[in-house]
């Protein structure tokens, strides 16, 4: 009933105890009802004008007009939302972070955003990235190098074929990820998912331009200390806080909002999307939102349930835009 719609979206609005996820449900079962009786005759009419309140009118480039529920969160001063980019903006962000026209430094700060946007990582994970990160990640699969570390392959080219190869054959076999370690927040240790296509490309970061940098710059064989991302004025390792300059200044040239924490957002929302889904194939809507948040906050690194289920609930009315369009 309207007073039901009515009465919820008060109760969401009046600090009442109902998660933003349980009140996107509840309108969400409402504005399903009033679409099926849109077509439905004279009750259709009689019900138009409060359908038109709560949908939105689409027209397709085909001039076929479609209908969605109006996705809007109100909540309470107190309550923080995420920054989420949309996947067009993380987009715009990383063709900012590679058009540097320093090589070098293109490839060096688009694979920064990569490790943030596409394994969730924060700056402090980015720095604590080393070649033994590499290493251990392939020495998990089975894969080792005959010169003992990756970063001693740079001019073994038969070495660099054997593991692409090996990488490839994993991804033939259904792999997407592989596990890496990492330095976190409060100096915690655990695993992330490299995406394989991305570890091939920090692999031919270490083998070409940051090999070229290390043996070009004095001091800079003593001075990287075996990290991944390097400054290019010294060959150091590069800081948090350099690491997290260089990702603000590729929002603000892209115009989009927000900062490197925004894109380990966006990796953490669409994998919750990507868990809703295939919750949804499995047991429609009656799945149970723990079980996500479970998955979750293994993504995540931890069990914080405000942070986590504000990740959640943009998911939630992410994944219910698409499927409107799907429809």
């Amino acid at each position: 009933m309207p007073s039901d719609y009515l009465s919820w979206d008060s109760k969401r609005r009046s600090k009442a105890e109902i998660s933003l996820a349980r009140h996107h449900r509840k309108l969400e079962v409402v504005w399903g009802f009033y679409n099926f009786l849109r077509t439905e005759g004279d009750i259709g009419l009689v019900t138009s004008g409060f359908f038109n309140a709560i949908s939105e009118k689409r027209v397709g480039e085909n001039g076929a007009v479609s209908w969605a529920m109006k996705l809007k969160t109100e909540t309470s001063s107190n309550v923080r939302h995420p920054i989420v980019p949309t996947d067009e903006e993380v987009e715009r962000v990383f063709d900012a972070l590679g058009a540097h026209p320093n090589l070098f430094l293109a490839e060096r700060n688009f694979l920064i955003g990569q490790v943030e946007a596409r394994a969730g990582l924060r700056a402090m994970g980015a720095e604590s990235l080393k070649l033994t990160s590499l290493d251990a990640m392939l020495e998990a699969e089975g894969i080792r190098s005959s010169g003992g570390s990756v970063g001693n392959l740079a001019h073994n080219k038969g070495e660099q074929v054997r593991v692409r190869m090996a990488l490839s054959q994993l991804m033939a076999r259904g792999r997407t990820v592989l596990p890496m370690p990492v330095v976190e927040k409060g100096g915690k240790k655990r695993d992330v998912e490299i995406p394989i296509d991305l570890a091939r490309r920090l692999l031919d970061h270490v083998w070409g331009r940051r090999d070229g940098l290390i043996r070009r710059r004095r001091g800079a064989p003593r001075l990287h200390k075996g990290m991944l991302f390097v400054s290019w004025a010294s060959g150091a390792p590069l800081t948090r806080g350099a690491i997290k300059d260089l990702v603000k200044d590729a929002f603000v040239t892209a115009k989009v909002r927000g900062s490197g924490h925004a894109l380990r957002a966006h990796y953490l929302t669409s994998k919750a999307i990507e868990l809703i889904e295939e919750a949804r194939k499995k047991f429609g809507n009656n799945y149970d939102p723990e079980d996500i948040f479970h998955e979750l906050a293994k993504l995540a690194g931890h069990r914080h349930r405000r942070t986590l289920y504000a990740y959640l609930d943009v998911a939630r009315l992410r994944e219910a835009a698409l499927r409107e369009l799907d429809e």
